[in-house]
């Protein structure tokens, strides 16, 4: 560009994300997953104490926002990614006294913890809500739309679902939300504030827009 030699890459990073050329975020997952593998282990060589609560919160302090960091803008999609990103929660897991026995889902519920696909689901959301109702400086309009409400079986708030498209664009922010959006019941939704957002949707299953590997340790 004018004397100026573009050099021809396969990857950027803008504001701590890795973009790759294909706009896959399979690489970005393998960078924070061996990152947050080192620091999980630094816990258990640095402490002694295997008290099951002190390693849990440990775990949630200073690993798992590594894992959550921007979730919203790279979401895993593909299998192999959505499993990449667990197993640093699974394995952590499975290393507590007593855990070992367990399955994963069997260890997150006795340890009080949610799987990581499941709590970006919440993220997304989440975010959704923020937008729908001015908490964030982003305009809902430039993310969704609402649809007309076709369906009884559909919320008062029905989002447009996107058009064809490749599948990563399938999988951005802005495609991927509305058919779980669209899902939720009228009074989730129309919660008054983003605490009772989040409270009611603690009573919803959502195990059915999960893809990742939840039982069995390899």
């Amino acid at each position: 560009m004018g004397d100026t030699f573009l050099e021809n890459i396969d990857s950027v990073k803008d504001l701590g994300f890795e973009i790759s050329r294909d706009l896959k975020p399979s690489k970005l997952c393998l960078s924070i997953s061996k990152k947050a593998f080192s620091k999980s282990g630094l816990i258990y060589r640095s402490f002694r104490l295997r008290h099951r609560d002190f390693l849990v919160n440990m775990f949630t302090t200073f690993v798992r926002p590594m894992l959550e960091y921007g979730t919203v803008i790279w979401s895993p999609y593909l299998l192999k990614d959505i499993d990449m990103i667990e197993n640093v929660q699974r394995k952590f897991t499975k290393r507590i006294s007593h855990m070992f026995e367990y399955s994963y889902p069997d260890r997150l519920r006795i340890l009080g913890m949610e799987s990581l696909e499941y709590r970006r689901l919440i993220f997304d959301l989440e975010m959704t809500y923020k937008l729908m109702h001015n908490h964030i400086p982003l305009k809902f309009d430039d993310f969704f739309s609402f649809a007309p409400v076709t369906s009884t079986r559909s919320n008062c708030r029905r989002l447009t679902l996107p058009s064809r498209m490749t599948v990563t664009c399938e999988n951005f922010f802005s495609n991927r939300v509305p058919r779980v959006w669209n899902s939720l019941p009228d009074d989730v939704v129309l919660s008054p504030n983003i605490r009772t957002f989040r409270n009611r949707l603690k009573t919803l299953n959502l195990e059915r827009f999960l893809r990742g590997r939840e039982s069995g340790d390899h």
